[in-house]
């Protein structure tokens, strides 16, 4: 393997989701919204083009279920799945604290679910 070490303007460049082998980095988010983003078969920046069909049920399972608990073990196994034999090298689903304090007002819930409100904090203030 020859590594290439390409600056942001080029990675993200014209060339942006063909590379044969790349690395990545995606901060923590709810994981059904990953997936929409990264994963699922026409997402905009999916940059592995992997598709599993097993998986893509649990996780549209997963998209439509109401149910907490049920939701959690779709998205447990979509994960395990994804892990093994998806096209990212993931070292870990890390878990993420999402909360705020009632001493600070002005966090809005993300409808994206990106953590701590999509880090708006123009209208957050101390309360």
């Amino acid at each position: 393997m020859n590594v290439k070490k390409v600056d942001s303007g080029v990675f993200y460049g014209d060339e942006y989701l063909s590379w044969p082998f790349a690395q990545d980095f995606w901060y923590t988010r709810n994981y059904i919204s990953q997936a929409g983003q990264a994963t699922l078969p026409g997402a905009p920046y999916n940059e592995t083009h992997w598709e599993n069909a097993e998986w893509q049920a649990i996780v549209e399972e997963a998209q439509t279920t109401v149910d907490e608990a049920a939701r959690n073990q779709l998205i447990a196994q979509a994960q395990e799945i994804e892990f093994n034999e998806g096209g990212y090298i993931i070292w870990a689903f890390r878990n993420q604290v999402d909360a705020g304090s009632d001493k600070v007002a002005g966090l809005v819930t993300s409808k994206l679910g990106v953590p701590i409100g999509n880090f708006g904090f123009k209208g957050v203030y101390f309360v």
